[in-house]
């Protein structure tokens, strides 16, 4: 266990892939994802598996960057963006406003 100066503690896991996670699938629906920071860097690592075999991201954002960075990767990669909701907005929605702490990115891959 570590003790930060902050007084929280934490263990330390061992990192996973996404790429790694979904080697072994032929097809994924979904990907549910809120990496804390990692999405842009994760995302862009597993580009080509994703567009392989995955349909649809589901992405929660933690920075205006990789909310920026996901705006650029995802469609020079052929994704379609279905929903973009920017953190810290209040944004429109089919269910009308909503408050965002965190951001929320949707996109599909039509190729699949």
């Amino acid at each position: 266990m570590l003790l930060h100066k902050s007084g929280w503690r934490s263990i330390r896991i061992p990192g996973v892939s996404i790429g790694s996670l979904i080697e072994k699938l032929h097809l994924v629906d979904l990907i549910d994802l809120d990496i804390e920071g990692q999405e842009l860097a994760s995302l862009t690592l597993a580009a080509a598996e994703l567009d392989a075999k995955v349909k649809r991201l589901h992405i929660g954002t933690h920075s205006k960057e990789i909310e920026a960075g996901l705006r650029q990767v995802l469609p020079a990669h052929g994704w379609q963006c279905r929903a973009d909701y920017p953190l810290f907005s209040i944004s429109e929605t089919p269910w009308g406003p909503v408050s965002f702490e965190n951001g929320v990115q949707s996109w599909v891959n039509p190729r699949l």
